[in-house]
C-alpha cells in the first residue's frame, strides 16, 4: 500500500486473511483483517471495509493499541460518508491510545486523517498543525513527509497562508523523489 500498488496489497491482505481464518491465531485474524479494510479503504470501498472492521469489533477483546487502528480505520470509512464529526471522535480516541502506547505510526497516521478532518471542515490552520505534527514524528521517512508536507502546502494555501511556502514545495519534491512513489 505504502508504495501505491493497491491491487497487489489487495491479493495479499485476501491471502492472509484466508491463510489466518484457516490456521492463525485471532490475532491473526484480527491483523489480516486490518490490512484487508485498508485495501479496500484505497480502493474507495468503504462498506467492504465497514464490514471487516465490524468483525474486527465483534472478537471479544482488544488490545489498546489494535482497537486505536480500528478506530483510524473507521474514521476514514466516515470520512467517506461525510461523518466529520464521527471521525474526528475516532481519530482522537486512537490518538489517546496511541499516545499511552507510545506508538508513533499510529501517531502520525491520527494526525494525517485528523489534518484532512480539519481541512474538511474548513479549518485549514489546525489541518496545518496536524501535518506539521506529522512531520516532527517521523522527520527522515520519505513517505510520511511527502503525506504530511503536501497535506500541509494545502492547508497553507487553502488557509491563505503561501508566505514562505515555496521551501514546503520544495521539500515536497525532493520527499517524493527520495520516495520512488510516482502517485504524488
Amino acid at each position: 500500500l505504502d508504495e501505491g500498488r493497491v491491487p497487489l496489497a489487495l491479493d495479499a491482505a485476501r491471502l492472509g486473511m484466508a491463510a489466518s481464518d484457516r490456521s492463525g491465531g485471532r490475532s491473526a485474524r484480527v491483523e489480516s483483517r486490518l490490512r484487508l479494510s485498508e485495501a479496500y479503504l484505497e480502493l474507495g470501498g468503504h462498506e467492504d471495509a465497514r464490514r471487516l472492521l465490524d468483525e474486527v469489533r465483534d472478537v471479544i477483546h482488544l488490545d489498546r493499541r489494535t482497537q486505536a487502528w480500528v478506530w483510524v480505520l473507521l474514521s476514514r470509512v466516515e470520512i467517506a460518508r461525510g461523518g466529520l464529526s464521527e471521525a474526528r471522535q475516532y481519530l482522537e480516541s486512537a490518538v489517546a491510545s496511541f499516545e499511552g502506547t507510545r506508538d508513533r505510526l499510529g501517531l502520525i497516521r491520527s494526525n494525517r486523517y485528523l489534518g484532512q478532518v480539519c481541512r474538511l471542515e474548513g479549518r485549514p490552520a489546525e489541518a496545518a498543525n496536524h501535518y506539521a505534527r506529522m512531520i516532527r514524528l517521523e522527520p527522515k521517512d520519505p513517505r510520511i513527509r511527502v503525506e504530511a508536507l503536501r497535506g500541509l502546502v494545502e492547508a497553507r494555501v487553502v488557509g491563505g497562508r503561501v508566505e514562505g511556502i515555496d521551501s514546503h514545495v520544495h521539500a515536497l519534491r525532493s520527499a517524493a523523489l527520495e520516495s520512488g512513489d510516482t502517485r504524488h
